[in-house]
């Protein structure tokens, strides 16, 4: 019987055969009937069949476009609004059949490119499509061929994470050069690093053949700090292992990976990077450190605010400065828990840093006063915390209020505000 035609496909039958356009609507609706319906009205070679050819191969028409290719009417690399031919479009489809097809018709250029610059092997890399790619590359299609970000086949299943077809270019040795930048300075390393579980394997197959760890553009990330990006422990772990620079900076503003870290609230690669000899106390080039980061962006996160306490207490036991700087972000932060938190952990590691917490608080602002002071003793007075010495969010240790305390504070405050009535009552006086 056949695959079951789609309107658009029949609409395009319409439109070839039109003479025959109220038939094919009435009675054909599969491959069978169609050839049958071909046949019967002796159609072979009469038409320009160009597009139907593409149309059937992104359809899966098999037999469809069987018989269009048996007539030899049409163009084979006839191209749609993507660019696509019909050899691009089985690529795609992973259609092994109709692909053998294509590539034994003599017409058929088998390095054609899309408008985005990729050929059937590269559409097929990105899809992980492995048979089409050993049939493209046993007919000689060029490896070579870069699209219009610069990358090849090859580069592209890196960054697609597919496994298969990668190790397929590396053992087939098909790879020409396995640092090769794109026009945006990545090499396949620096674009297999994902959150994709497939990500590490791929990286530590890639190390293995030859490709260059710390290689880096002035302006583009290396594969550690792309990996601290996304997220993934593991691919850090992997890059750390095979000697990594984890005090390599990036960019103008001199941006380490451990920064980036700090910024995005990742405690467990911030935890692999001091555990690999991160420097803590480096700066970029506005003067931020990775404890800067830390407590500037704990207010941006407050959801992930016990991963920067976190972060926070392994960069003080790691005898991170304590700046002016970070002194002001520390008493900028809303959560009077977390600020708590991290004086104890300055004093614990530090006195004279606490005593630099005190000396900025007792400060006096515009106005000449003091309310830093007040706010500073108030911290550091009934709190505690327990923690970990593995990377594990923080336990604010906190002491239920009694009733009886509760009810002393509201007397409190209602003792105040009817002092203040009462001045105003003597003023209006």
């Amino acid at each position: 019987m056949g695959n079951t035609f789609s309107q658009t496909f029949k609409k395009q039958l319409g439109n070839l055969f039109q003479l025959h356009r109220v038939e094919i609507n009435a009675k054909v609706n599969n491959e069978s009937e169609f050839i049958d319906f071909i046949k019967r009205n002796n159609l072979l070679g009469s038409y320009d069949t160009s597009s139907c050819i593409l149309r059937a191969t992104l359809n899966n028409y098999t037999e469809c476009v069987k018989l269009f290719l048996e007539t030899r009417t049409g163009d084979i690399n006839y191209k749609d609004s993507h660019g696509d031919t019909a050899l691009i479009a089985s690529s795609i489809n992973n259609n092994i059949d109709i692909l053998q097809r294509l590539l034994v018709y003599n017409k058929s250029n088998i390095n054609n490119v899309n408008n985005i610059g990729n050929t059937a092997l590269i559409e097929a890399s990105i899809r992980g499509n492995l048979k089409p790619i050993i049939k493209l590359v046993e007919n000689d299609a060029d490896v070579s061929v870069v699209n219009k970000d610069g990358n090849t086949a090859f580069m592209e299943a890196c960054k697609n994470n597919k496994l298969n077809v990668v190790k397929f270019f590396l053992d087939s040795r098909k790879v020409l050069d396995i640092n090769q930048l794109n026009k945006h300075d990545q090499t396949a390393l620096i674009l297999s690093v994902s959150p994709n579980r497939d990500s590490n394997e791929i990286i530590e197959f890639l190390i293995k053949n030859g490709a260059n760890v710390n290689c880096k553009a002035k302006y583009v990330p290396s594969a550690l700090l792309q990996a601290v990006i996304v997220k993934n422990s593991d691919v850090v772990q992997t890059l750390i292992k095979y000697r990594a620079n984890v005090n390599d900076t990036f960019g103008s503003d001199n941006f380490t990976a451990l920064m980036q870290a700090c910024l995005e609230g990742s405690d467990l690669i911030v935890y692999i990077l001091l555990k690999n000899d991160a420097n803590v106390n480096m700066i970029n080039s506005t003067g931020m450190s990775a404890l800067n980061f830390a407590t500037e962006y704990i207010n941006r996160y407050p959801e992930r605010k016990l991963k920067f306490l976190n972060i926070i207490k392994m960069l003080i036991e790691h005898h991170a400065d304590i700046t002016d700087k970070i002194v002001s972000s520390i008493h900028k932060i809303n959560d009077r828990n977390i600020r708590n938190a991290i004086f104890l952990l300055i004093k614990q590691n530090s006195l004279e840093d606490y005593l630099l917490l005190f000396e900025h608080a007792k400060k006096p602002l515009a106005g000449g006063e003091y309310p830093l002071l007040s706010q500073f003793k108030e911290q550091v007075q009934g709190s505690d915390i327990l923690y970990t010495e593995e990377v594990l969010p923080y336990v604010i240790k906190r002491e239920p209020d009694s009733g009886k305390q509760r009810r002393k504070r509201s007397k409190k405050k209602r003792s105040k505000r009817s002092k203040k009535r009462s001045c105003r009552r003597h003023i209006v006086r």
